[in-house]
């Protein structure tokens, strides 16, 4: 949200695409994650879905933890771990070990 807020909405040093293909597929593609970070047949059914005028990144040092808004749906695998804007509690992912590259 902060990458989108900052870049996108207020300097435009970033497009919409730029800012989403450096946030999912290039990350993707340089830890060799070939399901991860596209929109395509066989890859993972991760995707969140934001409204780019609304997005606020309300996270702070002090609390790292709150969610920005604007973020209406977030599918882990295609399950949704957010929905309407509020967590499911849902955890359908895995975590990705560290590996040399």
């Amino acid at each position: 949200a902060h990458v989108l807020e900052r870049f996108v909405k207020e300097r435009k040093t970033l497009t919409l695409p730029e800012a989403v293909k450096k946030m999912t597929r290039m990350p993707a593609d340089r830890y060799h994650l070939a399901n991860k970070g596209r929109i395509e047949c066989g890859a993972d059914a991760d995707l969140l879905i934001f409204d780019p005028d609304r997005v606020h990144a309300r996270a702070t040092y002090g609390d790292p933890a709150r969610c920005a808004t604007g973020i209406d749906t977030v599918l882990v695998n295609g399950v949704p771990a957010v929905k309407d804007g509020l967590c499911t509690g849902r955890m359908n992912g895995t975590v990705l070990e560290r590996r040399s590259i």
